[in-house]
Order: structure tokens, then sequence, then C-alpha cells
């Protein structure tokens, strides 16, 4: 029911906001009405798209960030003028996606109806002007309540902060929520977390570090970091639901009670040398605690480390390395797993390893046109983040040279071969090491015997693509949803495949999935997903399983261009 209503509110919104092809006069609300395609007019010179932007009850938004993003590349944005319109001109045909932002309100896309979910794209003909394509930002939402000690008294400078349950890099835990910022509680222990979008969400509260009020006393007693209803445990924590730029009041709770602990030790490169502090240490709890919570990361000084109220659980210690000076690697990595009960960890050593080595070369299939090797950013992908960096800064995006070959070092951990940027519709056609096909599998990093020498990886614009449209049960069109199509073996929905691909529709109507290799495949239409380019539902295997008893199948061979017409399924 909470989805429900969650939906019939973001569809009012668009139906009222999101409207396009109505003439609005200079000052004026944005009309109300049935959302109509753009207006596309042709003329003489190259495309443009143009339009206003509203904030609330129809007031132009000033000075409000428009960016406009196109399948070919075109990445560029512009800020509105004292009336809220905005306009990008000269633009190449191309499909194109709008997105709209103003402190103090929720960022949206144009033809957006639901959360955590993309907008319509705008297809844009040479020539063509798409005009009217409005969008009007809600305020954000809230969530406030009230910290307390286990007395009932207030607690002054507790850090608030908002996480969410998702799914990023194909790992299910506690993720912050990009745009909230955290907060702290004033002197009567309130809090207040502002610009908050609808959905679910999970509070934590974290005691300020190093502060003489909370530390521990005597008998190792603190407070913990605590999640609402006022558990130091993520799998226990309770959810709040927020609805459109709603305020949910009233979450109110203690900090828990527990016994908190100092973790400390020291940490040495594979040349027994102390760490300096171009490294770092992490320390995030397990995925056998109840998820992944937000990561502890403190600095190394003279190899030595520390980490203070800890609170009793499973954690991940880990000890990451500087970068290489050349650039051309990741630094040396250690990891060790750490169980807390209250008492105090000291004088622990961790050696980190210098890792493996991977070698080779990028080359083209034969019959493609030329690419600059230089455009092509990959990266060997972590599948355990707890035996790979944590922190994302840390792993090296990775670019052949100008003959296509490639040194990098310091790999640790179980990963998986990436494309992480390249030219419109490039893929992966095959990563071959001595002659063995790893293009989609694990490959073991670690040890300098399990380093490779000879890694062959083609890459190929022969792909293939799925368009169509989609109507409802009894056949009439709809143009509200989001298409996927993932590949008919569960072995290959690992996290980012590239096997699994979704798209929300083009303004008429119409979905393209492209940039699909060869295989067999589900092609399914949702009435709504969670989720994004980077994360998001399309990572579950349970979704994707769910998904695959009601969807189409199809075949791609080479350069296929496939045609369908999906029927809806509601979830």
């Amino acid at each position: 029911m909470k989805r429900q209503a969650l939906a019939a509110s973001m569809l009012a919104l668009a139906a009222s906001t999101l409207t396009v092809g109505q003439q609005q006069q200079p000052g004026q609300p944005a009309p109300r009405g049935i959302q109509e395609r753009p207006r596309a007019t042709a003329v003489a010179s190259t495309g443009a798209i143009r339009g206003r932007i509203f904030a609330g009850a129809g007031r132009p938004a000033v000075r409000a960030s428009v960016r406009i993003l196109g399948r070919l590349g075109t990445n560029q944005s512009t800020l509105t003028d004292a009336e809220g319109r905005y306009e990008f001109i000269e633009l190449k045909p191309d499909r194109y996606r709008i997105t709209a932002s103003k402190p103090g309100y929720l960022a949206l896309d144009f033809g957006q109806h639901r959360p955590l979910e993309s907008g319509v794209e705008l297809r844009v003909a040479d020539g063509q002007v798409a005009a009217d394509i409005d969008v009007t930002l809600p305020s954000g939402g809230a969530i406030a309540g009230r910290i307390t000690d286990e007395n009932g008294d207030p607690l002054e400078g507790v850090g608030l902060r908002l996480l969410q349950s998702g799914y990023h890099g194909g790992r299910k835990g506690l993720f912050p929520v990009a745009g909230v910022r955290p907060r702290q509680t004033d002197d009567t222990g309130h809090y207040r977390l502002f610009d908050v979008p609808p959905g679910d969400y999970i509070v934590v509260a974290v005691p300020p570090p190093n502060t003489r009020r909370f530390l521990p006393a005597r008998n190792q007693i603190g407070f913990a970091p605590t999640y609402y209803p006022g558990t130091p445990t993520p799998a226990d924590a309770q959810s709040v639901n927020v609805g459109l730029s709603q305020t949910s009041s009233g979450n109110d709770f203690a900090l828990a009670v527990a016994a908190p602990a100092r973790i400390s030790g020291s940490a040495f490169d594979s040349t027994s040398k102390p760490l300096d502090n171009r490294g770092q240490m992490a320390l995030a709890t397990s995925d056998r605690w109840g998820g992944l919570s937000v990561a502890m990361r403190t600095e190394i000084a003279n190899g030595r480390f520390e980490f203070t109220n800890v609170a009793p659980g499973e954690y991940v210690l880990q000890a990451i390395g500087p970068r290489p000076g050349d650039q051309r690697g990741e630094g040396e990595f250690a990891a060790a797993r750490i169980g807390v009960n209250g008492r105090n960890i000291d004088d622990i050593v961790l050696q980190t390893s210098a890792g493996s080595r991977a070698a080779g070369r990028v080359r083209l299939d034969e019959g493609t046109s030329r690419v600059n090797p230089r455009d092509v950013v990959l990266v060997f992908a972590p599948v355990d983040l707890e035996q790979a960096p944590s922190n994302e800064n840390f792993l090296h995006r990775w670019r052949p040279e100008n003959d296509g070959t490639f040194v990098m070092t310091g790999l640790n951990g179980p990963r998986r071969l990436r494309l992480l940027s390249a030219p419109p519709s490039w893929i992966i056609r095959s990563a071959t090491a001595d002659g063995v096909d790893i293009t989609d599998e694990v490959i073991s990093f670690g040890r300098p015997q399990e380093s490779i020498a000879n890694l062959d990886i083609v890459l190929t614009a022969r792909t293939s693509a799925i368009s169509g449209g989609v109507a409802d049960a009894r056949g009439r069109e709809v143009v509200d949803y989001t298409a996927i199509a993932f590949s008919t073996e569960p072995r290959r929905w690992y996290a980012e495949s590239r096997f699994v691909k979704f798209a929300r529709p083009a303004t008429d109507g119409t979905f393209l999935i492209s940039g699909l290799p060869t295989g067999e495949y589900y092609v399914a239409a949702v009435d709504w997903m969670q989720g994004d380019e980077l994360s998001g539902e399309w990572q579950s295997p349970e979704f994707l399983e769910a998904l695959s008893r009601e969807a189409s199948r199809l075949t791609l061979a080479e350069s296929d261009q496939a045609a369908t017409r999906l029927t809806l399924t509601v979830r």
C-alpha cells in the first residue's frame, strides 16, 4: 500500500508538473493535465531543447541547474534565468535525458514519475527543436526526532546519518543517501534531516569520536553507533517511511548502551616498512553481521592506526597502501576479519601484499572502425569487497597505451574484467589469458604466481540491440515503464554484468536497449523498478529470477537489431 500511495503521489506530481507541449505565461504556475509529448519543430539549424524549471507550487526556479546527457557523449549543464527558462542548442541527433536540481528541492529527471528511477529520453532528430520540456521540482521531505541517553536525557552533538538498503556493485547493504547531508543534534537532543526523497530509510546516530562525554567510563560501558529504534546492530534496524515532500517526525530513540572497544595496531608493507599517511585503514561490518554499514576510515601515522568507540559486532579490517608512483596499479593490500565484544583489541599487525600483475594488449576485432585505445577505460572490479579495497578511490581504472599495451600491478582478491568507458556501442568481445577464455570469469589475484603475462582483450562494435513498445494487458499503449533485458543464464547475473541492461522509454513510448553481446535473453517491461545505471534492483538475482517467469525470450546473433512488443508486468 505504501508503494501504491507513493506511486500515485508521484504520478499526480508528474501529471501536474512534467507537462510538455503547453504554453505558459511568465511567472504562472505549471499547467495541470495529462502529460503530452513535447513539440518537435523542424528548423534549418541543428537541434535544440528548451523549457522551464519550476519550484514548488509553480514558482519559476531561478538559477536552477539543468543538465543534459546524450547517448553519444553529450554532457552539458546550464542555469535557468529569472523566469526559470533554459536552453540547449546545437545538439546533434541523439536521445537525451534532462535533469534539474536546486538546493532545497529534490533533483528530478524530465518524465520521472517515481523516486529512484530515471526519467524518459527525448529523441531529437537533425534540425528539431523540442520545446516546453518543463520540470517542477518538489520540495524535499524530512526526518526529525530526538536523541537521548539511557535515562531519557537529551544528548547534544550526536551525528545523524541517513542510509538506505539497496544494491551497489552487486552487493546488498546499507548505503548513504545522496543529497542528504549528515546533521547533529542541538542542545535539546533534537535533529532534522532535510532534502529527503520519498522512500524507506534507516536512521543511524553516531556518537562523535574523541569527545569526553561520549567516551566509555572506567567500566568500559559507553554509547555505540545506534540505528533507529535503538539497536547497535544494522540487521535489527527499522525503516522510516517518508512520502513525497512529507516530514516524518517523532523518530526518537536512545543511544544504545554498549561496551565499545578500541582497535589499534600496526600496518606494514610487503618489505616490512611501516605504511605512511598516504595509505588508509578501513573498518566495515562484515556481510555476515547484517549487511554493509557505513565504513569507518582512519589515516596511518608511521604504521600505527587506531579506531575508537567500536560497537560489538563482526568487522573486516583493511590496510590499503598508496598507489605506485607510475600510477599503473593499485596500492598494496591486506584484510582481516575481527570480532568485537567490548574488549579493546590492540597490537594488531597487518602486512600488505604487493599483489599480482597483469599485462597484455587491447585490440579491435577485424573489419571494424578504428578507435584510439586511450579512449578505453577498464577495471578489474572486485567480486568480494571483503578481499579487495572497500574504498573505490583506491581501485585502478586504467587506459591502454596508444599501441594498446597495458601493465598494472597491485591486484588483490577475486576480480572480474569490466569495460568502464568506451566509444558508443563498443564492448568487450573476448578476453583470453594464455589461450584460456576469462571474459566473464572470476579471476583470482593476490600472489605473484597468479599474475597474467599475456592478457589479450578484443573489443568490438558489432553489438546487438532490442527495441520496441509496451502495451498493458488490454492492449493499450504504455509510455511509463522500465524495459530490461537479461541473460537466460543465471551465472551471468553478476554485479554490473554486461548481460543485464535496462532502459526507460523515449517520449514516443518506445525503448531501446543497446550494446548487448550475443546470446539468449529474457526481455520484460515492469511498471516500476528501483535503481539507476549505477545500482538498483537490476543487480538483484532474486528480482531477475522473479521477473524471468513472465518475460519473453529472444536470441541475439552478432549485430542483431531485434524488435519486439512487450506486455507490461505490474508489480
